[in-house]
């Protein structure tokens, strides 16, 4: 617990001595910045570093200050916990004037450490039922409540977390339950999120040593997205209908074969409760063709134009790429043709065409 706790306010970055030689500048404090604030910047980049001594100074330099500047006493308060003196840091925080949400963070995180769980547990309980708190106190309360075997009360706040961010630590938590509750088909399920999460957002954790330790091997790379996710993004696409054409858009200029699969379910997941159907049937086509589906186009064109025939859009569509005008080849269905009026009877519909290249 202590060692997960630490890790929450630890750097990704880790400098040896040579680094340090050669990284290591003087930094000169700006003439419009405060003397608080350039000394939280000397004070953190010195803890990066490790070099010890320069914080040591800088600390005590920065110690008549920091009651006035918040950034300061955080930083301070960081130096303190860094070098393992929790009862220091916990003054540091207590003594400044204004607290912030990071300084209130650090500070339940100073008592758990120093045994004064109840009062942490107290004020993180009340602080995580808030949709503003950040991700870090409801990861710290269900670890809290882990700790007591409470795994399912420990769930509601980790899941509360994911509808805010897609935060690993709190991913690597769920991983965590599931092993304790010996549910490992979901636990590998949980940390093949995890990858894909931890392979674009910044994160002090290492996947391949994290499941190491809990005997997970590497999980392939997912290629159906959780139902969490699709209910999340069909909320937001039937709060929003507007955004459909974007999302599409974006993966036209950029394709990317897991967000489009992910776009495809939630868009046919909302379906049934938008407004204009037929955004999200064109939507869908669209998304098909840009996998070179020609089938699965086809289909949700074809369904499209059913269900609203006046439908210029989808009309042009399935129009021009039956007579070849478009690089997104597919072939309509006959009732497709025959609602549209396809003309001449030289329809080749029955032999599929590949994609255009």
């Amino acid at each position: 617990m202590k060692n997960i706790l630490r890790t929450l306010f630890s750097r990704r970055e880790r400098h040896d001595s040579a680094h340090r030689m050669t990284e290591v500048k003087p930094l000169s404090p700006p003439h419009h910045a405060s003397a608080g604030k350039w000394l939280a910047s000397a004070l953190e980049r010195a803890v990066e570093l490790g070099i010890w001594q320069r914080a040591e100074r800088i600390a005590r330099s920065a110690k008549r200050l920091a009651p006035d500047h918040p950034d300061l006493s955080e930083q301070l308060a960081r130096y303190h916990f860094a070098r393992g003196d929790a009862k220091t840091a916990l003054r540091t925080i207590d003594a400044c004037h204004l607290q912030t949400a990071s300084l209130r963070l650090l500070r339940n995180i100073c008592l758990i450490l120093l045994g004064r769980t109840a009062e942490a547990q107290h004020d993180l309980l009340g602080w995580s039922r808030k949709t503003t708190a950040p991700v870090y106190a409801r990861l710290v309360q269900a670890l809290l409540v882990m700790q007591k075997g409470e795994y399912e009360t420990a769930r509601k706040w980790l899941r509360m977390n994911l509808t805010q961010s897609e935060d690993p630590l709190t991913l690597a938590a769920l991983v965590v339950i599931c092993i304790l509750e010996e549910q490992f088909d979901q636990a590998h399920l949980w940390a093949n999120r995890l990858y894909e999460t931890n392979s674009w957002n910044e994160s002090p954790l290492d996947c391949d040593v994290f499941l190491k330790s809990l005997s997970l091997s590497r999980p392939a790379p997912a290629h159906v997205p959780s139902e969490e996710r699709i209910d999340t993004l069909s909320r937001e696409i039937l709060d929003c209908e507007e955004i459909i054409p974007v999302l599409v858009q974006a993966q036209k200029l950029q394709y990317d074969s897991r967000t489009a699969k992910l776009l495809s379910v939630a868009i046919e997941r909302a379906l049934s409760g938008l407004e204009k159907p037929q955004a999200g049937h064109e939507a869908l086509a669209q998304l098909a063709l840009a996998e070179e589906n020609t089938a699965e186009a086809r289909h949700w064109a074809g369904v499209g134009l059913k269900q609203q025939p006046m439908s210029a859009s989808l009309a042009r569509l399935v129009e021009s790429l039956e007579v070849g005008q478009s690089d997104e080849t597919f072939q309509p269905d006959d009732d497709v043709l025959a609602v549209i009026g396809a003309e001449g009877t030289d329809d080749d519909s029955s032999h599929p065409r590949e994609a255009a290249a």
